[in-house]
């Protein structure tokens, strides 16, 4: 690979990270996080390497971030998945893909509520719920 490509997968690989809220200084508990070298991390982060073609997947999937995104930049940067079990116009009229997309703040915000106990899950839906009323 040229160190363009290194270059340009550092970018990305460094955006995600940021958008998962892990910060690059952590190179020690991001090796653990992808089961490599704290080494290869700081190469990552430097433009130096490329992670195998076999490592790829689990470090998108662990950043939730398409693999061929972080890899080769092909967007968009995430596929969610959306199942809409309503009849409102405004899902089943809208061809447009991007309508149903996310931001990294709302990807942030559902992955630390996905992380919370189902109780304070339950709690933080009562008290959104309170407020949209």
């Amino acid at each position: 690979m040229n160190a363009s490509t290194r270059k340009e997968f550092s970018r990305r690989f460094r955006q995600a990270l940021n958008e998962a809220g892990y910060k690059k200084t952590q190179l020690k508990e991001l090796g653990s996080l992808f089961e490599v070298s704290s080494q290869a991390v700081r190469k990552w982060l430097n433009g130096d390497a490329l992670p195998s073609s076999s490592r790829a997947p689990q470090i998108a999937m662990k950043l939730g971030v398409r693999r061929a995104w972080l890899l080769d930049g092909e967007p968009p940067i995430r596929s969610i998945g959306l199942k809409v079990n309503e009849s409102n116009a405004a899902y089943t009229n809208n061809p447009d893909p991007e309508a149903l997309t996310i931001s990294d703040r709302e990807y942030r915000l559902l992955c630390n509520y996905r992380s919370l106990p189902i109780e304070l899950q339950k709690t933080i839906d009562t008290l959104l719920r309170e407020i949209n009323s």
